[in-house]
């Protein structure tokens, strides 16, 4: 069998749930103790014609008080 169980080998969260776009938004921060991979799959409503970008940054706790950005793959 190729590929992976989902339930069983991934950590899911959700991070972003359908919204309009209009301004900076922020999602919940993920705990990835334990983990080295995560896949964020972000749904947005309707972005009313504007770019959207996204940001990942690594922090040691939820408040991200001293979090530094980090780079990411995309497709």
């Amino acid at each position: 069998m190729k590929g992976i169980n989902i339930a069983e080998q991934c950590h899911v969260a959700a991070g972003l749930y359908p919204i309009a776009v209009s301004g900076l938004t922020t999602m919940d921060a993920v705990n990835m103790e334990g983990y080295s991979h995560l896949t964020a799959i972000i749904k947005t409503g309707a972005a009313n014609g504007a770019a959207i970008t996204v940001t990942a940054y690594e922090a040691t706790d939820a408040a991200a008080g001293s979090a530094d950005l980090i780079a990411f793959n995309y497709y």
